[in-house]
């Protein structure tokens, strides 16, 4: 079983709009696409020799969904477990537990120490990435679209689309648009203002707007053109990611009780305004209102990473956090090759291997 299909991949564009992260990473042909397709094979035959059939039929499901929320979180699983490879831990998937029915994602064992692993995403509830039938029927007409004189790209959108666009009016829209503008007038704004000098309109459809953006073509080649449309522009992931971070850790923390073996969470947060797994880290778990506030409160450590995906294996950073209430000697060691820190006082991590180090990346 993999991951992705075989075939020969010939498109090196951007992803469509609306198209889901795997969708995209199974049909690019850029060098990045492929590195990220290799690792995550090359990730899943060391998750099949820990997995039942059962499991890996579901793994593979969610890591194909067209859910990008979904996608990630199964993606996250599988980096988690590779790092747990890589430190040379023994690694049972979803591990029945005394006194309860739930199963976390792991049981690392490594001389004689056993750990309990969870790995989790904090995302919106509501996959942001996905529009509705509508937005992904106009973005699709969008596209097919023949602009004299310009390309153009969608800065944003806002408000809701609550029927089909038809293809007549949005051809109107548009071509009332770049008709109210000389490109070689547009050029020479650029030329003077920077990037400042493209002009931005807003186009209503109802109670929908689109903001968009006139890139003015080469004088040789202002024939008939599809509009290049960007990437549809995606809601903030969070006001602010941090309290977010603490209700989903909260929730982790109730979720198996008390168990015998200590339990790390591996958080990684979606937010892109960005989340400091030192400083941010440190604001979730000694902060106000602080996650660890109590003798010995679980979990025993928690792992952070920051908008982490297989696109950002090769740059990504992470820090492992250890329970104040602990000694570190109640981790097993080969958790202590991750940069960590332990106390309310400490802002910079101790030492350690980078995530690329230990995965062979560096």
């Amino acid at each position: 079983m993999r991951l992705f299909a075989e075939f020969e991949r010939t498109h090196d564009g951007p992803a469509d709009p609306g198209e889901s992260f795997h969708a995209y990473i199974n049909r690019s042909a850029r060098p990045e696409a492929a590195q990220a397709r290799d690792l995550c094979n090359l990730w899943f035959a060391d998750y099949a020799n820990d997995a039942s059939k059962d499991e890996l039929s579901r793994f593979a499901k969610n890591f194909r969904s067209k859910r990008n929320n979904q996608h990630y979180s199964a993606w996250f699983e599988l980096l988690t477990h590779q790092i747990l490879v890589r430190l040379g831990f023994s690694v049972t998937i979803h591990p029945d537990l005394p006194g309860t029915d739930k199963h976390p994602d792991f049981e690392a064992s490594s001389n004689g120490s056993r750990v309990l692993v969870e790995a989790t995403v904090v995302a919106p509830e509501k996959d942001v990435f996905a529009p509705s039938n509508y937005e992904r029927d106009a973005q699709e007409k969008f596209t097919q679209l023949k602009i004299p004189n310009f390309t153009i790209s969608i800065d944003r959108v806002s408000g809701t689309l609550k029927r089909h666009l038809k293809t007549k009016k949005i051809k109107r829209q548009f071509g009332r648009l770049v008709a109210g503008y000389d490109p070689d007038e547009v050029q020479r704004r650029f030329e003077q203002y920077g990037y400042g000098g493209f002009p931005t309109e807003q186009i209503r459809f109802g109670d929908w707007q689109v903001w968009v953006r006139l890139f003015p073509l080469p004088a040789g080649k202002r024939a008939p053109k599809k509009a290049r449309v960007a990437p549809w522009p995606q809601a903030e992931m969070y006001d602010s990611s941090v309290p977010n971070t603490k209700r989903k850790i909260r929730k982790k923390r109730q979720y198996y009780g008390r168990t015998d073996d200590p339990l790390i969470l591996a958080v990684n947060v979606h937010n892109r305004g960005g989340f400091n797994p030192e400083i941010d880290g440190h604001d979730v778990l000694f902060g106000k209102d602080s996650i660890w506030n109590g003798s010995r409160c679980r979990p025993a450590a928690v792992l952070f990473f920051t908008n982490t995906n297989s696109y950002a294996v090769p740059s990504t950073k992470a820090c492992l956090f250890v329970n104040p209430a602990l000694s570190l000697e109640d981790l097993p060691g080969a958790m202590l090759r991750l940069p960590h820190i332990q106390g309310p006082d400490s802002f910079e991590s101790n030492g350690g291997e980078t995530v690329p180090s230990i995965l062979g990346l560096d």
